[in-house]
């Protein structure tokens, strides 16, 4: 089995140095692209622990040691998900081992020429990137070496399996889902509840999640802040548990889940919208008696 090495590549190569957990995750994801595994990953880091710099080196390491391929990434929306990708990656590949390779089409699709002289020609591996809003069309795609959906908390399972799904058929492509926690329903959720059905199955990880905990451990500055924010909002607030905690919402059995019930919430005085239907209608009908009258 081909083994990965994503921290000797993003140090030395990209001059970055990933955390452990960057780690774990990207050589688990890479060595399914270089074994054609196949597997469906699903990535859930609490806010800024680094969830799109791992994905950004991942598409680095992939467009400069393979020789030809597709990456497809999607985020929820063209601007500002997919730009921003799209300048992080750029960002990644301003280094002495590919400044001089990259090329860019249509706007959406970066390349790694194999020589600058083939650049002008935008031979080599690429990355397609991608809306998934609902109305966005994207059908037509193939993504032979990776299939990426950046916060796919906020995708829909029906835009998903209908449209970015099949795009790692033919290629049997590995997939990746990255997010953090929101209502019990979404398509991350959904996916993350079958992953771990299926590690008790076969024992393969397929999920990897980590809380603000692992970050602060190694982190001082991001321990202090993430305190401050519980400090400030209390530990059961709703941006606390979903995207630190990476808590669910779960609303099973009530007419509006926890969410809904925390959106509506507010400071303004209950009012009594029977008694006012009821007087308004009354006014209406003796004006309408005095006007029949005259």
């Amino acid at each position: 089995m081909k083994r990965a090495n994503i921290g000797w590549f993003a140090e030395n190569v990209l001059h970055r140095k990933l955390y452990p957990y960057q780690e774990e995750v990207g050589n688990r994801i890479l060595e399914s692209v270089l074994n054609n595994l196949g597997l469906t990953f699903t990535i859930m880091f609490a806010r800024q622990m680094g969830k799109n710099e791992t994905s950004a080196i991942l598409e680095a390491y992939l467009l400069c040691c393979m020789e030809s391929g597709t990456i497809i990434k999607a985020a929820p929306t063209f601007k500002p998900q997919v730009i921003n990708s799209r300048l992080r990656l750029l960002q990644m590949l301003e280094n002495d081992f590919t400044v001089d390779r990259v090329f860019k089409s249509f706007g959406y699709i970066i390349g790694v020429a194999p020589s600058p002289k083939q650049r002008r020609d935008a031979i080599g591996p690429r990355i397609m990137m991608f809306s998934a809003d609902e109305g966005s069309n994207v059908v037509g795609a193939t993504a032979s070496l990776l299939l990426e959906i950046d916060e796919a908390q906020d995708v829909s399972s029906q835009k998903f399996d209908r449209d970015f799904r099949p795009m790692a058929s033919t290629t049997n492509a590995t997939t990746v889902l990255y997010g953090t926690a929101w209502s019990d329903d979404t398509l991350l959720a959904m996916t993350r509840a079958h992953n771990l059905e299926l590690e008790q199955q076969d024992g393969i990880k397929r999920h990897f999640e980590y809380t603000w905990r692992e970050l602060a451990s190694i982190n001082d500055n991001y321990r202090k802040f993430v305190e401050a924010e519980i400090s400030r909002l209390g530990p059961d607030h709703i941006t606390i548990r979903t995207q630190y905690e990476l808590q669910p919402i779960s609303g099973a059995g009530f007419l509006l889940n926890e969410l809904q019930r925390h959106m509506i919430q507010g400071s303004h005085q209950w009012m009594s919208f029977t008694g006012r239907y009821f007087e308004k209608r009354a006014s209406q009908q003796t004006d309408q008696s005095a006007k029949m009258k005259d």
